[in-house]
């Protein structure tokens, strides 16, 4: 029941990725439900990160950087974690900024929308297009807008491409190769539904304020694996295998990229 009610809900998180680490505080707040059953609200985020010198080029001597992130987004899909119908849209705003302890000055608008359509039973055809462009400033590059990694274009690593504008598309189908295994490990892990996906995808990272630079793009297929498991009762989680290969000659080495998460990719 996501966006559902007028109650304030509040996220307080860790992580640690390639490019930084860092914690988040969140607070979201339903708007609730629209005709065609799309349920919109808004959220707002503080969040701090040590970026990792390593990553990419470099951050340029930028060490600690502090964002404010404000976003509202709507979702009409009735099952999140494998959507055969509806969609999602949504727009975000993070802004750095010396003022409040930042290491960089910037800002960065992104938009995002996903659609599902049913083709079969248990079968679908899943589809992303997402922009983001840089406002103000210059973000380091570990901050900028990245097009690779597991949430980008999968054919390359996450460190491939970075730019102050971007876009990228996908395209996949999603099938079932088993309705539910009805399996336990232990007594403690329950294994359920597997299913696989094929797709394709393109973008672009520009150096410039030009999103759709069309001689710029890279392409990449992957496939994958999806299997829901169920860890000691709680609620089922959807981990994701994937593997990704480029379709063109980009910078980085043409290996395959390998990913594993415990969601889909969109």
């Amino acid at each position: 029941r996501r966006g559902l009610g007028s109650v304030p809900v509040f996220g307080l998180g860790a992580f640690v990725g390639q490019a930084s680490t860092g914690g988040a505080l969140t607070v979201g707040y339903g708007l609730g439900e629209w005709a065609g059953g799309f349920r919109h609200g808004m959220h707002a985020s503080a969040t701090y990160e040590r970026l990792d010198p390593d990553f990419g080029p470099g951050s340029g001597g930028v060490r600690d950087v502090v964002t404010l992130n404000l976003g509202y987004g709507a979702d009409n899909r009735q099952d999140g974690r494998n959507p055969l119908t509806g969609g999602t849209g949504g727009v975000g705003l993070t802004w750095s900024d010396r003022a409040f302890g930042s290491d960089a000055d910037y800002v960065i608008a992104r938009g995002r929308t996903t659609r599902y359509i049913r083709v079969g039973p248990g079968q679908a055809l899943a589809l992303r297009a997402e922009l983001g462009e840089t406002l103000d400033g210059d973000p380091p590059f570990g901050k900028g807008l990245l097009l690779g990694g597991v949430e980008g274009l999968r054919a390359y690593p996450e460190d491939a491409f970075s730019g102050k504008s971007l876009s990228l598309g996908s395209i996949e189908y999603r099938f079932p190769l088993v309705h539910d295994l009805d399996g336990w490990v232990a007594g403690l892990v329950g294994v359920g539904r597997l299913s696989a996906v094929v797709g394709l995808e393109a973008g672009q990272a520009s150096p410039g304020h030009d999103p759709f630079r069309w001689g710029e793009y890279r392409a990449g297929v992957n496939v994958g694996l999806r299997l829901m498991v169920r860890m000691f009762g709680v609620s089922p989680v959807l981990w994701s295998f994937d593997a990704a290969m480029p379709l063109d000659h980009g910078p980085q080495p043409d290996d395959t990229q390998l990913y594993l998460s415990a969601s889909q990719n969109f």
